[in-house]
């Protein structure tokens, strides 16, 4: 195993050893509460560190990974000890059972075999490696699910051990809270050490801080055992300890050392509680040695012991008895030092009175019988302050018990008679009873009595105030004591009694008598200063008992009230939630049988019970007829129809009340073949009466098999459900009538509409068989009817405006129908001729008609236009070369010199009308359908191909560039030859005509699908100006020509594209 030592091995080791000695150390004292906790804590700390540092010191992978892995039986061992030294040291020891240990121990133990098997998972590490950057080799982890499951159940022990020391810190003395602090500093040091290293907190640091932190913790422990005695001075119940007792009360630990004292005890050893807490008892106490011995052993001792000297010596009934916890072990020792020294004085006078006596007897025989009386009166008493011993402890006794009871129980009746049985049971007192005020405060009423009269006061007692000495008692709020009842003027004897003398004590609530606590003795003389002290005290215990009693009866009387409103906001919301459910379910549907499965479903829902039906009065017969049932064999009596004022249903209606039977068995009106048909026992029905307008027309029935099952809270839930299902009813009732009515209707109205449709069909066929547009309307020109033409016009095809004059030349015609004017009205698109005449036949009807017939003509006014376009476009065409012309052949006369350049330009001319006039030719060809078309398959790539040889001169006469790119191979097209040709020279011209010098134009072919098909494209693209986008629609007019063609007077007649 290879070793290598560094700077932190040192500490680790120092650390595990402070533990060792530690845990030796603690283990000495482990009778003490919390002491084997801790030392195996400090034991597994040691482990630990140990382990820690031997991984530390480790160079290899293999050697690291195994002192981690034993590294994790201190870390198994750790939480689990610390939660239970924290419970032991808190006084929670009853936790601590060995089914709890072990559950507690369940998760560490699967960690740590987990840890030892992490090869074969990686539940505990990922991944593990070595870091060799550093001055020595480190083991870098990467954690797994399970790891972290392990340091959170970590955090949680040591967090809930953390709080129950903090609560102790809170509660404790200034010694307890050192005590307390001490530990909390020294656990939580190494808890953040844990969190900085697993959250990587300091990033620089790959170190696990938890031991280092660890080495802290056993310091400050360390310090807590020297310099505050812990495990030495254990905090006990303080609470135990009545403060007020005239007697001296000292606790010691199991190292018979003060832990607490009470005022009396301070007075009596002179000395502070904060200066003597934690001494040891014999530094403050002079007792024998034999009595510290005793206590350390764990037996009761009762002796009397002399404090100070001289005329200051007190003497003390010393009593010391073992404080015994969970499992009856040794957790501490209680001193009471009772102050006997008047006692012991008289003691010392009787002693010293017998030896007088013994030297006179012989002188004095004469005075021997007097000597012998005092003598006897003496001892009497001693007797007699023996006595008033003993009842002063049974009282204190009892004041403690009555403390103990007051706190630990609230039901008032209970508490009361407790304390009075253990007031008549200890002091022995003839009579006790306890009496509180009314809420008038005018009498007192027996609340609790036990002794004698608890058979003569069986029944209620009260007692008027001012009344005898428990009303003057309760008068007054003084206390009343009479030795002899016989001489009390406010004593009221009662028959049978057997009191001689009384003690009533007012109850207060601050400065308020609530009550009386009233003690009898059938002694004369019974009760002195003591006695009233007693039972005063005891009052004032009964009266806080009182007081958290009646705080805890108004507590739960709220939470009660406040349950009862909750409950009825349920009832309520439920009842809301209800209607709301079958109003909306109501409105959903008119159909009346649906109405009354929803009504029923709904009653069932809401009151759980086995089956409901609704009865309905038919309006005919006034029989009642189940109309709906749910439930088991409700199919039997759906349809049952009873006589009016039969069963318990023809009762409801007749009398339109809601009825509850409670006991079918017991009710005469109940129709017993119900359950002989149904094979049920139905033994309580709830009927609701179902209303409309202030009329009976139905019973809506919730049935169970259990007697008794519905009250009124029930009727309260259904009968709101009843109302909301009668408008339903009535409503779909009226549905139905509604439905059955409009059926009548529908039925004639399809026989007339069948007549109608008969004619309509007629009139249809023949205005749809036409192109023209048909509109039947009034005299007064109001559209009555349109064919599919008019319609199509009006709502589709004019404009709004149109349409609107349109209707206005209808209507101006109707009016003049006698006339049968006609009129033709030019829209938008649109030419339309109107032909009105009036309806012959219609002289009987109400409102003659006229027949508007609409005829488009738009063809008719297009053909005109574009005649008339054309006659001026051709005109124009034809007049420049006739002008020039006419012009040169002038010249010619006057300059016969220039005919040559003369006839050139007639030529041209010439040459130009000829074109223009075949091109004139072909568009009337083309009009008239007489253009001959030879398609037939000719490659594409030839036809571009001679086309731009063809016109290559002319592009190069004009310096610019012409050329084909041809796709392969060549598209092959179905055409006429001479046409394309006709076309792409015409494009070639017009880019060589509009393409500026030094341009380029691309003549190409390819192909491209559309519509389904790979078509052949023959494409021109030029680089000249181009053509604007608002002149683009324009292009095939005929005669069309650019604006920037005409002004750069290009020559051209603007019949090329129209015509290709």
């Amino acid at each position: 195993m290879a070793w290598q030592y560094n700077s932190y091995v040192l500490p680790l080791i120092l650390t595990a050893g402070v533990a060792v000695i530690l845990a030796f150390y603690v283990w000495r004292r482990r009778p003490t509460p919390g002491a084997a906790p801790i030392a195996l804590l400090m034991i597994a700390v040691a482990e630990w560190s140990l382990a820690y540092a031997l991984r530390l010191g480790s160079v290899d992978l293999a050697t690291k990974v195994f002192w981690s892995q034993v590294r994790n039986i201190g870390v198994a061992v750790t939480p689990v000890a610390w939660l239970a030294f924290a419970l032991q040291y808190t006084g929670r020891e009853k936790w601590l059972t060995r089914r709890n240990v072990a559950l507690l121990a369940i998760e560490p133990s699967v960690a740590l075999l987990l840890a030892w098997t992490n090869g074969h998972h990686g539940l505990i590490w990922n991944s593990l490696g070595l870091d060799t950057g550093g001055s020595f080799p480190v083991l870098v982890t990467t954690y797994g699910a399970w790891y972290w499951i392990n340091a959170a159940y970590f955090y949680l022990l040591f967090l809930l051990g953390a709080s129950l020391l903090a609560q102790r810190l809170i509660r404790s003395p200034g010694l307890y809270r050192r005590q307390s602090a001490a530990l909390l500093i020294g656990i939580l040091i190494p808890v953040a050490g844990h969190l900085c290293s697993n959250f990587h907190l300091i990033p620089s640091l790959n170190l696990n801080l938890t031991p280092f932190g660890f080495a802290v913790s056993g310091l400050t422990i360390a310090w807590g055992l020297f310099r505050y005695r812990l495990l030495d001075v254990a905090p006990l119940a303080r609470d135990a300890i009545i403060k007020d007792m005239s007697d001296g009360v000292i606790v010691l630990d199991t190292q018979i050392r003060v832990v607490d004292l009470n005022p009396s005890a301070e007075r009596i050893i002179d000395c502070l509680a904060s200066d003597i807490i934690g001494q040891p008892l014999a530094q403050i106490l002079p007792l024998q040695p034999d009595i510290v011995e005793r206590c350390r052993r764990g037996d009761s001792v009762h002796t009397e012991a002399a404090l100070e000297e001289g005329a200051a010596a007190r003497t003390y009934d010393v009593r010391a008895a073992p404080l015994r916890g969970w499992r009856d072990r040794v957790t501490g020792h209680l001193i009471v030092l009772r102050d006997v020294t008047e006692l012991k004085q008289a003691d010392e006078s009787l002693r010293k009175a017998r030896k007088e006596l013994e030297v006179r007897v012989q002188e004095r025989t004469a005075e021997l019988t007097q000597a012998n009386e005092s003598l006897q009166s003496q001892i009497a008493e001693r007797e007699q302050a023996e006595k008033e011993m003993q009842r002063r402890a049974t009282q204190m006794a009892l004041l403690y018990e009555v403390g103990q009871r007051v706190s630990g129980e609230l039901e008032l009746d209970a508490l009361l008679s407790e304390i009075v049985a253990a007031i008549s049971e200890t002091l022995g007192y003839y009579n006790v009873m306890l009496l509180l005020l009314d809420e008038r405060n005018e009498r007192l009423i027996r609340k609790a009595i036990a002794g004698g009269y608890s058979d003569v006061f069986q029944d209620v007692l009260q007692v008027a105030v001012g009344k005898g000495m428990i009303g003057r008692a309760a008068e007054t709020g003084a206390t009343l004591v009479s030795g002899d009842v016989s001489q009390a003027p406010y004593y009221v004897r009662k028959a049978g009694e057997d009191t001689r003398s009384e003690l009533a004590v007012p109850i207060k609530s601050g400065e308020k008598v609530i009550g009386v606590l009233d003690v009898q003795s059938s002694e004369l003389g019974a009760f002195d200063e003591s006695d009233v002290v007693a039972i005063e005290t005891l009052s004032a215990q009964i009266a806080v008992a009182i007081e958290n009693a009646r705080l805890y009866e108004a507590i739960e009387r709220e939470l009660a009230e406040r349950k009862q409103a909750e409950q009825a906001l349920a009832r309520h919301n439920r009842e809301l939630a209800l209607l709301n459910r079958a109003s909306q379910a109501f409105s959903s549907t008119l159909d009346l049988d649906q109405v009354l499965a929803i009504v029923l479903e709904e009653a069932r829902r809401l009151l759980s019970v086995t089956a409901c039906s609704v009865w309905l009065v038919e309006p005919e017969t006034k029989d009642i007829v189940c109309r709906h049932s749910i439930g088991p064999h409700s199919d039997v009596v759906l349809g049952w129809r009873l006589p009016p004022g039969e069963g318990v249903a023809g009762w409801v209606v007749s009398s339109g009340e809601m009825l509850i039977v409670p006991d079918t068995q017991a009710d005469e009106r109940y129709f017993n073949g119900v359950d002989q048909k149904t094979g049920l026992s139905l033994r309580s029905i709830l009927n609701v009466p179902l209303r409309a307008e202030q009329k009976v027309i139905g019973v809506l029935q919730v049935m169970d098999t259990n007697v008794d099952s519905f009250d009124a809270a029930d009727a309260s839930l259904i009968e709101p459900l009843a109302a909301s299902a009668s408008i339903a009813i009535e409503n779909a009732r009226l549905h139905r009538k509604v439905i059955e009515h409009a059926d009548q209707l529908e039925q004639r109205v399809q026989e007339r509409t069948a007549q109608l449709q008969a004619q309509y069909a007629r009139l249809e066929a023949i205005l749809g068989s036409t192109t023209d547009g048909i509109i039947v309307a009034s005299a007064l020109g109001d559209m009555i009817l349109a064919n599919r033409v008019a319609r199509t016009w009006l709502n589709q095809t004019l404009s709004p405006e149109d349409a609107a004059r349109l209707l206005k030349t209808v209507k101006g015609l109707a009016r003049r129908a006698s006339e049968q004017p006609e009129s033709v009205l030019e829209l938008t698109g649109l030419d339309l001729e109107l032909k009105v005449a009036p309806v012959e036949g219609e002289a009987e009807a109400k409102e003659p008609v006229v027949v508007v017939a609409v005829h488009d003509i738009s063809h008719l006014k297009a053909l005109d236009r574009v005649k008339t376009r054309f006659v001026s476009n051709v005109s124009h065409e034809l007049r420049t070369p006739i002008t020039t012309i006419k012009l040169y052949a002038a010249l010619m006369r006057k300059r016969p010199e220039k005919w040559d350049e003369y006839l050139d330009t007639l030529i041209l001319e010439a040459d130009r009308q000829a074109r223009l006039v075949e091109e004139i030719l072909q568009i009337s060809r083309i009009d008239t359908g007489r253009l001959e078309i030879n398609p037939r398959p000719v490659s594409l790539n030839e036809l571009v191909e001679a086309t731009v040889i063809n016109r290559r001169a002319l592009a190069e006469s004009r310096g610019l560039t012409l050329k084909f790119e041809l796709a392969e191979p060549g598209p092959m097209a179905l055409i006429d030859p001479e046409r394309v040709m006709q076309v792409l020279n015409n494009l070639a011209e017009n880019a060589i005509h509009y393409t500026p010098e030094g341009g380029e134009i691309t003549v190409s072919t390819g192909t491209r699908e559309a519509e389904g098909r790979i078509w052949a494209t023959a494409t021109v693209v030029d680089t000249g100006m181009g053509i604007p986008e608002g002149e683009l629609p324009h292009i095939f007019e005929r005669f069309f020509r650019g604006e920037e063609p005409r002004s750069m007077q290009i020559s051209g007649t603007g019949l090329g594209l129209a015509i290709v």
